[in-house]
């Protein structure tokens, strides 16, 4: 029988579950060693989304071709409802 080997390339993370973040670093829960914090590399543009109305949501961990794993966080927002007067005229309805 042959032996299969399992190569993990990306994991999904929930926020607060999973993994919290700051403008410094990101902390990663594990199975094996509890919580485990890395530094990461922030830019002046990326640090408007750590304060409101930006929300983090589930962030991937990716294993990229140079074999490094990269954090990909996802930040979200509500926005208000937009009504759209348009809809039928671009439906051709008028």
């Amino acid at each position: 029988m042959a032996k299969v080997t399992y190569f993990l390339t990306s994991m999904t993370l929930s926020y607060k579950r999973d993994y919290t973040i700051t403008e410094d670093s990101v902390s990663i829960t594990t199975f094996s060693h509890g919580k485990k914090t890395y530094k990461i590399c922030n830019y002046p543009y990326a640090k408007q989304f750590f304060w409101s109305p930006w929300k983090f949501e589930a962030s991937k961990v990716v294993k990229h071709k140079d074999g490094d794993y990269y954090f990909h966080p996802t930040v979200s927002q509500e926005l208000p409802d937009k009504e759209n007067r348009r809809s039928l005229d671009f439906h051709g309805y008028r």
